[in-house]
């Protein structure tokens, strides 16, 4: 009986992160699409590494936006580390040049696999916040990350993540690659956190 209940969950999870993929897929044609006809597509992919008492968590993001108009867009994002995947995406409203907001439904690798989550990004100048919640099947996540650029190549700022914690950070960009990394402390001990974005 326990195989049997264990082939069933491997089975569930291999629909889920089938209908992951699909997603992710149909999403990205949508908004290559999308951009042929109205505009330009945009996004970046980046791989994380989690450093936290000893251990390395990898993970790899990616965001991708279309237009199809001067305020109104469309988001897919992407998130893949070992155990874990997901994957929603919406449309994004511009109502000022200086503010985005985005939402939309998704799919998770959970036993409630349901997911949403969005986005606020306010930037102007050399100054950018971003704030990014989600809810779903395995709970509430959040995100928030203010950057201030310094010349051409360098930025910093700050970065507070659930389960990983709160510190400054600092970046580089070469080209079309983003370098940055952040000490983040979290329950009285500090954990680092390096990530490596390609932009296109």
């Amino acid at each position: 009986m326990g195989g049997i209940m264990q082939s069933r969950s491997t089975a569930l999870v291999d629909v889920i992160l089938a209908l992951i993929g699909y997603i992710v897929g149909m999403s990205i044609v949508l908004l290559l699409n999308s951009a042929t006809a109205h505009g330009q597509t945009v996004g970046w992919v980046e791989e994380r590494s989690f450093f936290k008492e000893g251990q390395t968590i990898q993970r790899v993001d990616g965001l991708v936006n279309g237009t199809i108009n001067e305020r109104i867009g469309t988001f897919v994002w992407f998130q893949i580390d070992p155990g874990y995947a997901q994957a929603y995406g919406g449309l994004t409203w511009s109502p000022k040049p200086w503010v985005q907001f985005a939402g939309g439904p998704g799919l998770e690798q959970a036993k409630k696999s349901a997911r949403v989550g969005g986005y606020v990004w306010l930037g102007k100048g050399k100054t950018a916040f971003l704030f990014v919640p989600e809810y779903g099947g395995s709970g509430f996540w959040a995100k928030a990350e203010f950057n201030q650029s310094v010349g051409k190549r360098f930025g910093i700022g700050a970065i507070s993540e659930r389960y990983k914690g709160t510190g400054p950070k600092a970046e580089v960009n070469i080209s079309k690659l983003k370098f940055w990394g952040a000490p983040l402390w979290q329950d009285g001990k500090i954990n680092g956190l390096v990530g490596v974005r390609y932009k296109f």
